[in-house]
């Protein structure tokens, strides 16, 4: 999937001062977790994202392992496990992500900056 370059761009790690859900896993971060606020402005629109702690950092690997000399792709917020399935049909080998992926959704498996997923 295509990455859409922001206008301008900003992301912050902050605590929870209520409820959110993660764009990425739907699942609930918690008021006083910390979690990742991404701003931009796409097409003229400013938006708003919030990723959790392991959402976030698996993201990021993500995007290095797929596009690892092309810094100004990624994967769209909220398509994480749409984007494995779909570099998979192109014959790129992501079981180990998906495997990982599978578990950080069933809260199962926390990914941290420092963490890999094993090939």
């Amino acid at each position: 999937m295509d990455c859409e370059i922001a206008e301008f761009y900003n992301e912050e790690l902050v605590e929870a001062r209520k409820e959110h859900k993660c764009c990425e896993t739907g699942r609930v971060i918690k008021k006083g977790e910390s979690y990742w606020r991404c701003t931009g402005k796409w097409d003229g629109e400013i938006q708003t994202y919030k990723q959790s702690q392991s959402a976030y950092h698996f993201a990021r690997h993500l995007n290095s392992k797929i596009y690892p000399n092309e810094p100004q792709e990624c994967v769209p917020f909220g398509c994480i496990g749409e984007d494995i399935q779909e570099w998979v049909t192109y014959g790129v080998d992501l079981n180990p992500y998906a495997i990982v992926w599978d578990k950080i959704l069933k809260g199962e498996l926390e990914f941290g900056p420092d963490d890999s997923v094993n090939e």
